[in-house]
């Protein structure tokens, strides 16, 4: 079902850009992704999309490649059950159910280690925003043993 959902997802983005181009939609998603790039290239240069948006657009397909990633191996979640320095927030429920750490960090090899509050959606990324979310979390951070996570090591 998850990866149903991410197809539609990606689908309805892709033919809502071509709406928006005032561009066909018919034909199957892997044919539009396929001149999407040649579509954004064309707007860009008549001016039609600012070099921001063209940014923006040519970034799409990788976060899609992460999200397709995660959906076959997710990436470990690492919970900080110490309230959020910036919401004040320790749990998030979801469902009205379950009941998880609001600050969580997803670990996965290759990838940035980098801290997001499911409440208020406050996110560390660098290794002084980490060290400023320890420090305001009064934790302990051991940076080599999340380096040794990042690479995927033991």
């Amino acid at each position: 079902m998850g990866a149903f959902s991410l197809w539609e997802h990606i689908d309805g983005i892709v033919r809502g850009w071509y709406n928006e181009f005032y561009l066909s939609t018919r034909g199957t998603l892997l044919n539009l992704l396929q001149r999407l790039p040649g579509v954004v290239q064309a707007e860009h240069a008549n001016g039609t999309i600012d070099d921001d948006l063209r940014e923006r657009l040519d970034a799409m397909y990788a976060l899609w490649v992460q999200q397709i990633e995660d959906l076959f191996d997710p990436p470990h979640q690492k919970e900080l059950t110490a309230p959020c320095p910036s919401c004040g927030e320790r749990w998030h429920v979801e469902d009205d159910t379950q009941r998880a750490a609001a600050v969580v960090i997803p670990v996965k090899r290759g990838r940035a280690v980098i801290a997001e509050c499911r409440c208020c959606g406050a996110m560390w990324a660098s290794e002084a925003e980490l060290v400023a979310l320890a420090i305001g979390m009064d934790v302990q951070v051991d940076f080599v043993a999340l380096r040794k996570l990042a690479a995927g090591a033991s």
